[in-house]
């Protein structure tokens, strides 16, 4: 049974990716600090990796990467990568994705947030490593849950590549969260 629900969290959190909010405001005591980084685990996106992509990055350690060749769109954009936090004990994933032919950080956000009921957009210049990138957080609504989501937008040789975070729930995501901060401080281009 626990598989069975487990699998349907996953499926659901899959189709909800592209769905967020940043009007959620959960507190935890244990919520990490705000740009809190995860300890370090492999790199991910050289040729050789588990996700060869046109962008390298620190994934937290025990979390699992996997390349996606499924040809699966999001927003526009196509998943290269998943990143599973399972193994370390948590729900939640941080996915790459490709905004082919576009060149405009701005508008692979903008097409990548347009899926679903999405509310709340805050954008901001940062820093991915030593790139200028832009980054949106935003609430998604999902079966009348809102759920936090967060996207860095890296521009690549003629295409953005887009980092992704999300999760079931505001607890959750605030887990995760510093292995996202870990991605993006440690992110370098490779095309």
């Amino acid at each position: 049974m626990r598989s069975v629900i487990t699998a349907a969290a996953a499926a659901a959190l899959f189709v909800l990716a592209g769905c967020g909010s940043a009007d959620q405001a959960a507190s935890t005591t244990d919520a990490p600090k705000p740009g809190a980084q995860a300890p370090a685990g492999d790199e991910v996106g050289a040729a050789g990796s588990a996700c060869p992509m046109p962008v390298t990055f620190k994934v937290a350690a025990k979390w699992k990467p996997q390349a996606s060749t499924s040809g699966t769109k999001l927003g526009g954009a196509e998943l290269l990568c998943e990143i599973d936090a399972k193994p370390a004990g948590s729900i939640g994933y941080v996915r790459v994705l490709l905004a082919k032919g576009v060149t405009d950080p701005m508008a692979a956000l903008g097409a990548y947030t347009a899926v679903g009921k999405n509310s709340g957009f805050a954008y901001t210049d940062v820093q991915a490593g030593a790139v200028a990138a832009k980054e949106v957080t935003y609430t998604a609504k999902s079966m009348d849950v809102d759920l936090p989501n967060q996207v860095l937008a890296v521009p690549v040789g003629g295409n953005v590549a887009l980092v992704t975070i999300s999760s079931i729930d505001a607890d959750l995501f605030k887990e995760i969260q510093p292995a996202f901060e870990l991605a993006k401080s440690s992110l370098k281009l490779t095309a």
